[in-house]
């Protein structure tokens, strides 16, 4: 009898695969798709264009300058609640933004303008003393676009624009509260209140003037230079809209006295409309177009009203 052979040890089963080679050929695309739509929603997400007309300074002494506490506090709401950013680099999403940076660096620009003609008329303070409106105006012409690394000098850490901006608040804040320990004092005069309207007039200008030259340039209705001025020139406006408010708040008894309170609220709401425009897609037609409007041409008309209204309670205060 021959011995049968053995019999052979069953074969181990095949590796389960779960993917199929066409299936995981289709991974990588899929992965950067939902990698690239997660970066869009968190992009949209950070986009926020906070023009609240109603935003205002907190608590305020009577010694205290109400314009100076809502400045301080708009630069911190723009830089520690909705997110500085101008200078955020390719890897955070508000490196695609466009409105949200410019209408931001319009704000700070405005705030600069207004803080350094503060620092002008309080006049040198003594070296070493916190809350001078002069660091304060040093600080807010920091370059918003910059991190922590300036790579176009040098690739040493250095500070961000928001850290210079966090510094300047404050020291504004500082400034309100040696206010209200007597150290300082806050000129309430006409003719104080007549030549801060004089700085902002000025600074108006400049905006009208880059409305006009943007209009001349005869761009196509739709592009980017011009959205960029049209949100630039909103946060300006924006800026002064509050400034203004509570500037009538500091020199309620200056404008009562000569008769301005009513003037002052015409005024008012005129920057709260320039500062209140919110086109869905910002159009740069001809000023006499038919069928493509300009909301350069309106900024630009409300904003120069505006200016003439303070040109008008300036030169009254001055009388």
């Amino acid at each position: 009898m021959t011995e049968s052979a053995p019999l052979s040890e069953p074969s181990a089963p095949a590796p389960s695969r779960p993917w199929s080679r066409p299936a995981r050929r289709w991974m990588a695309p899929i992965l950067l798709a939902l990698v690239l739509v997660a970066y869009l929603g968190a992009a949209w997400s950070v986009d926020v264009i906070d023009a609240n007309p109603d935003f205002g300074p907190g608590a305020v002494t009577p010694r205290q300058s109400r314009a100076v506490s809502v400045a301080a506090a708009l630069i911190l709401r723009e830089v520690d609640v909705h997110g500085w950013t101008a200078n955020d680099p390719f890897f955070q999403p508000g490196w695609l933004l466009d409105d949200m940076p410019r209408y931001q660096e319009g704000i700070i620009a405005a705030l600069a303008h207004f803080v350094a003609g503060l620092a002008e008329r309080q006049g040198e303070l003594p070296a070493g003393l916190d809350g001078d409106p002069h660091f304060a105006a040093g600080l807010l012409k920091y370059p918003g676009t910059i991190w922590k690394f300036a790579s176009s000098t040098s690739w040493i850490p250095t500070a961000s624009a928001e850290k210079q901006y966090r510094r300047a608040a404050v020291t504004l804040k500082a400034y309100n509260a040696r206010l209200e320990q007597g150290q300082l004092g806050f000129d309430r005069s006409p003719q104080a209140l007549a030549a801060t309207l004089a700085d902002i007039g000025t600074d108006l200008a400049v905006s009208s003037n880059a409305i006009e030259t943007d209009m001349a340039a005869g761009r196509w209705a739709l592009n980017r230079p011009s959205e960029a001025l049209f949100f630039t020139t909103k946060g300006r406006l924006y800026a002064y809209s509050l400034l203004l408010r509570e500037l009538g708040w500091d020199y309620a008894q200056a404008l009562g006295d000569r008769h301005l309170t009513e003037a002052w609220r015409h005024m008012l709401s005129t920057i709260r409309v320039a500062a209140g425009m919110d086109p869905w897609l910002v159009i740069n037609g001809p000023p006499g177009g038919v069928l493509l409007p300009s909301h350069l041409a309106v900024q630009g008309f409300y904003l120069m009203r505006t200016r003439e209204q303070l040109a008008e309670i300036a030169a009254q205060l001055k009388g």
